[in-house]
């Protein structure tokens, strides 16, 4: 995986040298650099690609500030970057700077609910509930239909032990996209946390059935029997 981040740059890279004025080449270099990030041993080396990221990110909102993606693609990596801030101060100024890309690429997309739900987690990140479900809710008013808000929200319920809220959220989530066993699985271990132990067979049984290789279906069915 390191390899093809590593060939992913080089290539940008290239592309960089021979059309500098093209954003969309800083801004997959950015994302290549991200994707390594993820891959990095220890926080130290995490930040140092976190910050090569953010200079090709940042270049190409310079070159087109009006893009959406520039900024969203910024307030996703400050929200990565505060997950390993050195401290409390850092991981603040980390997750108030990702809030202020993301207000700029709902001011250019207000429509766009991707983005609505990735600010939500910052929201979450600060502590600020309220604040959080503000956004999943303007979320569901613009598209109901959105599968992944519904699985968002279940997660959010869950994290605030509002058990059948969560279940609920999760219910509609695999009633839209019945085709994610990850979702049916973390349904059905929702139910077993309540005791539902037929539902919570039911829909780990499905979650295998959809990806026979999915590790927790298999240890809730374990917990389960």
């Amino acid at each position: 995986e390191d390899g093809r981040y590593y060939l992913s740059v080089q290539l940008y890279d290239r592309a960089i040298q021979r059309t500098p004025s093209q954003d969309y080449y800083y801004l997959f270099l950015g994302r290549a650099l991200m994707g390594r990030a993820s891959t990095a041993a220890d926080s130290a080396e995490r930040v140092q690609w976190f910050e090569k990221s953010y200079q090709a990110l940042d270049k190409a909102r310079m070159l087109n500030p009006l893009n959406t993606d520039h900024y969203a693609n910024l307030g996703r990596l400050s929200r990565n970057w505060a997950d390993v801030a050195a401290t409390e101060e850092e991981r603040a100024q980390k997750l108030q700077q990702s809030h202020d890309f993301y207000v700029k690429a709902t001011d250019l997309s207000p429509h766009n609910v991707q983005l609505l739900n990735e600010w939500s987690m910052v929201y979450m990140a600060r502590g600020d509930n309220d604040g959080a479900l503000q956004k999943i809710n303007q979320s569901l008013e613009l598209d109901p239909k959105f599968y992944s808000t519904h699985l968002l929200l279940g997660n959010f319920y869950a994290s605030q032990g509002k058990l059948d809220e969560a279940a609920a959220a999760y219910q509609k989530a695999v009633e839209l996209n019945p085709e994610d066993a990850e979702a049916y699985s973390t349904l059905g271990y929702l139910y077993f946390e309540q005791g539902n132990i037929t539902d919570a067979l039911k829909y780990n049984l499905k979650a295998v059935e959809l990806n026979p290789q999915l590790a927790r279906a298999h240890s809730t069915l374990g917990l389960i029997y």
